[in-house]
Protein backbone atom coordinates (compact mmCIF):
# COMPACT_ATOMS: atom_id res chain seq x y z
CA UNK A 1 0.00 0.00 0.00
CA UNK A 2 1.04 3.11 -0.66
CA UNK A 3 1.51 6.47 1.59
CA UNK A 4 -1.08 8.07 -0.31
CA UNK A 5 -3.65 4.46 0.26
CA UNK A 6 -3.00 4.77 4.13
CA UNK A 7 -4.03 8.25 4.51
CA UNK A 8 -6.95 8.45 2.48
CA UNK A 9 -8.94 6.69 5.31
CA UNK A 10 -9.50 4.28 2.39
CA UNK A 11 -8.05 1.38 4.47
CA UNK A 12 -9.18 1.09 8.33
CA UNK A 13 -6.18 -0.27 10.81
CA UNK A 14 -8.18 -3.45 11.11
CA UNK A 15 -8.80 -4.18 7.55
CA UNK A 16 -4.94 -3.73 7.15
CA UNK A 17 -3.64 -5.72 10.26
CA UNK A 18 -5.60 -8.58 8.25
CA UNK A 19 -3.61 -8.30 5.44
CA UNK A 20 0.26 -8.45 6.80
CA UNK A 21 1.27 -10.50 9.98
CA UNK A 22 2.14 -8.89 13.17
CA UNK A 23 5.83 -7.96 12.93
CA UNK A 24 5.05 -6.21 9.22
CA UNK A 25 2.43 -4.51 10.53
CA UNK A 26 4.58 -2.81 13.13
CA UNK A 27 7.16 -2.18 10.46
CA UNK A 28 4.42 -0.26 8.51
CA UNK A 29 3.15 1.55 11.21
CA UNK A 30 6.95 2.81 12.31
CA UNK A 31 7.51 3.59 8.66
CA UNK A 32 4.40 5.72 8.67
CA UNK A 33 4.75 7.58 11.98
CA UNK A 34 8.25 8.05 10.61
CA UNK A 35 6.96 9.61 7.13
CA UNK A 36 4.72 12.21 9.42
CA UNK A 37 7.77 13.36 11.41
CA UNK A 38 9.51 14.41 8.23
CA UNK A 39 8.70 17.22 5.95
CA UNK A 40 7.19 15.61 2.39
CA UNK A 41 9.29 17.23 -0.29
CA UNK A 42 6.78 17.46 -2.12
CA UNK A 43 4.16 18.38 0.07
CA UNK A 44 5.27 20.07 2.70
CA UNK A 45 3.04 17.82 5.42
CA UNK A 46 4.97 17.61 8.59
CA UNK A 47 3.65 15.73 11.95
CA UNK A 48 -0.50 15.83 11.99
CA UNK A 49 -0.29 16.23 15.71
CA UNK A 50 1.54 19.27 15.53
CA UNK A 51 -1.34 20.59 13.61
CA UNK A 52 -4.27 20.23 15.96
CA UNK A 53 -5.64 22.68 17.25
CA UNK A 54 -8.65 23.44 19.95
CA UNK A 55 -11.11 20.87 20.31
CA UNK A 56 -14.34 21.64 20.46
CA UNK A 57 -14.74 20.38 24.26
CA UNK A 58 -11.20 22.89 24.66
CA UNK A 59 -13.17 25.82 23.12
CA UNK A 60 -16.60 25.38 24.67
CA UNK A 61 -15.13 25.18 28.48
CA UNK A 62 -13.23 28.50 27.20
CA UNK A 63 -16.21 30.34 25.85
CA UNK A 64 -18.21 29.93 29.36
CA UNK A 65 -15.36 31.00 31.23
CA UNK A 66 -15.22 34.07 29.02
CA UNK A 67 -18.70 34.49 29.47
CA UNK A 68 -18.43 34.90 32.82
CA UNK A 69 -21.10 32.41 33.65
CA UNK A 70 -21.54 29.38 35.59
CA UNK A 71 -22.30 26.38 34.26
CA UNK A 72 -25.74 26.12 36.13
CA UNK A 73 -26.44 29.35 34.48
CA UNK A 74 -25.30 27.82 30.96
CA UNK A 75 -27.14 24.26 31.08
CA UNK A 76 -30.90 26.11 32.73
CA UNK A 77 -30.43 29.25 29.88
CA UNK A 78 -29.50 26.65 26.91
CA UNK A 79 -32.29 24.45 28.29
CA UNK A 80 -30.50 21.81 28.80
CA UNK A 81 -30.58 18.81 31.27
CA UNK A 82 -27.56 18.82 34.18
CA UNK A 83 -26.34 15.28 32.98
CA UNK A 84 -26.47 16.23 29.07
CA UNK A 85 -24.56 19.46 29.81
CA UNK A 86 -21.93 17.53 32.32
CA UNK A 87 -21.38 14.65 29.72
CA UNK A 88 -20.57 17.78 26.91
CA UNK A 89 -18.19 18.82 29.50
CA UNK A 90 -16.41 15.74 30.64
CA UNK A 91 -16.48 13.53 28.02
CA UNK A 92 -13.14 14.45 26.10
CA UNK A 93 -14.66 13.35 22.61
CA UNK A 94 -18.22 13.54 23.32
CA UNK A 95 -20.25 15.60 20.29
CA UNK A 96 -23.66 17.02 20.87
CA UNK A 97 -26.32 17.07 18.11
CA UNK A 98 -26.10 19.81 16.19
CA UNK A 99 -29.27 21.50 17.98
CA UNK A 100 -27.48 21.36 21.65
CA UNK A 101 -24.78 23.46 20.39
CA UNK A 102 -26.79 25.83 18.68
CA UNK A 103 -28.94 26.07 22.21
CA UNK A 104 -25.19 27.00 24.18
CA UNK A 105 -24.48 28.94 21.78
CA UNK A 106 -27.91 31.24 22.05
CA UNK A 107 -27.26 30.59 25.56
CA UNK A 108 -23.97 32.03 25.58
CA UNK A 109 -24.82 34.65 23.32
CA UNK A 110 -22.04 34.41 21.00
CA UNK A 111 -21.38 36.13 18.00
CA UNK A 112 -22.29 34.36 14.45
CA UNK A 113 -18.46 34.01 13.83
CA UNK A 114 -17.84 32.55 17.11
CA UNK A 115 -20.91 30.26 16.70
CA UNK A 116 -19.83 29.06 13.24
CA UNK A 117 -16.29 28.03 14.43
CA UNK A 118 -17.65 26.10 17.47
CA UNK A 119 -19.83 24.41 15.18
CA UNK A 120 -16.48 23.56 12.95
CA UNK A 121 -15.12 21.79 15.78
CA UNK A 122 -18.03 19.77 16.31
CA UNK A 123 -18.02 18.77 12.13
CA UNK A 124 -21.29 20.66 12.17
CA UNK A 125 -21.62 23.81 9.53
CA UNK A 126 -24.59 26.15 9.42
CA UNK A 127 -25.68 25.16 5.08
CA UNK A 128 -27.21 27.55 2.97
CA UNK A 129 -29.57 25.02 1.85
CA UNK A 130 -31.47 23.97 4.93
CA UNK A 131 -34.27 26.23 6.56
CA UNK A 132 -33.41 25.72 9.82
CA UNK A 133 -29.95 26.47 9.33
CA UNK A 134 -30.94 29.76 7.54
CA UNK A 135 -32.83 31.00 10.18
CA UNK A 136 -30.69 30.36 12.83
CA UNK A 137 -27.52 31.97 10.96
CA UNK A 138 -30.08 35.02 10.30
CA UNK A 139 -30.45 34.99 14.26
CA UNK A 140 -27.02 34.92 15.30
CA UNK A 141 -26.37 37.61 13.05
CA UNK A 142 -29.47 39.96 13.82
CA UNK A 143 -28.21 39.18 17.37
CA UNK A 144 -32.10 37.81 18.18
CA UNK A 145 -31.07 35.23 20.69
CA UNK A 146 -33.79 34.01 22.84
CA UNK A 147 -35.73 31.17 22.47
CA UNK A 148 -38.98 32.37 22.29
CA UNK A 149 -38.29 34.56 19.72
CA UNK A 150 -36.09 32.35 17.25
CA UNK A 151 -39.14 29.50 18.04
CA UNK A 152 -41.54 31.80 16.92
CA UNK A 153 -39.62 32.59 13.91
CA UNK A 154 -39.28 28.74 13.29
CA UNK A 155 -42.48 28.08 13.53
CA UNK A 156 -43.48 30.82 11.15
CA UNK A 157 -41.27 29.21 8.37
CA UNK A 158 -43.15 25.94 8.98
CA UNK A 159 -40.32 24.09 11.19
CA UNK A 160 -42.42 23.05 14.26
CA UNK A 161 -40.63 20.23 14.60
CA UNK A 162 -37.00 22.13 14.87
CA UNK A 163 -38.48 24.34 17.69
CA UNK A 164 -36.03 24.63 20.85
CA UNK A 165 -37.81 22.91 24.16
CA UNK A 166 -38.11 25.55 26.90
CA UNK A 167 -37.77 23.32 29.66
CA UNK A 168 -40.50 24.22 32.83
CA UNK A 169 -38.55 25.22 35.97
CA UNK A 170 -40.09 21.78 37.64
CA UNK A 171 -37.48 19.76 34.96
CA UNK A 172 -34.33 21.38 36.69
Amino acid sequence: YSHKELTNNRYSSRKLRGRFDQDDWYDLKKDFDKKLKEPNAKTQSYDITNLKGESFREMLVRLIQESGMTDPEVYKSANLYKQTFNKIKQKQNYIPKKKTILAMAVALQLSSRTTRELLMKAGYALTDCDNFDLIMRYCFDSRMLNFEDINELLESYGLHEEVFPIMDKSDE
